[in-house]
């Protein structure tokens, strides 16, 4: 029995301009779950804020990556709220 639980797939530590990134995307466009808008690149400050015991908001509050969490919080507050 499936459960009527909002799904969203999300690529996460994608490379910047990699082939095997366009692969992955043909393959789950074939799936019947829903594939965020937004990617999480492959960025060394993630690593960096977790050693540190930190999110990536606290860690560079105005980095890319923390740009793109930013962005995928929204888009899964968006996509649960229907």
């Amino acid at each position: 029995m499936a459960e009527k639980v909002p799904a969203l797939l999300v690529l996460n530590r994608v490379p910047a301009r990699a082939k095997l990134t366009g692969m992955l995307l043909d393959a789950f466009a074939a799936l019947d779950v829903p594939l965020a808008e937004t990617q999480i690149g492959n960025r060394v400050g993630l690593a960096a804020a977790i050693n540190e015991g930190q999110g990536i908001l606290e860690y560079e509050p105005s980095s890319v990556a923390a740009r793109e969490i930013k962005a995928l919080a929204a888009e899964v507050l968006r996509h649960c709220a229907g």
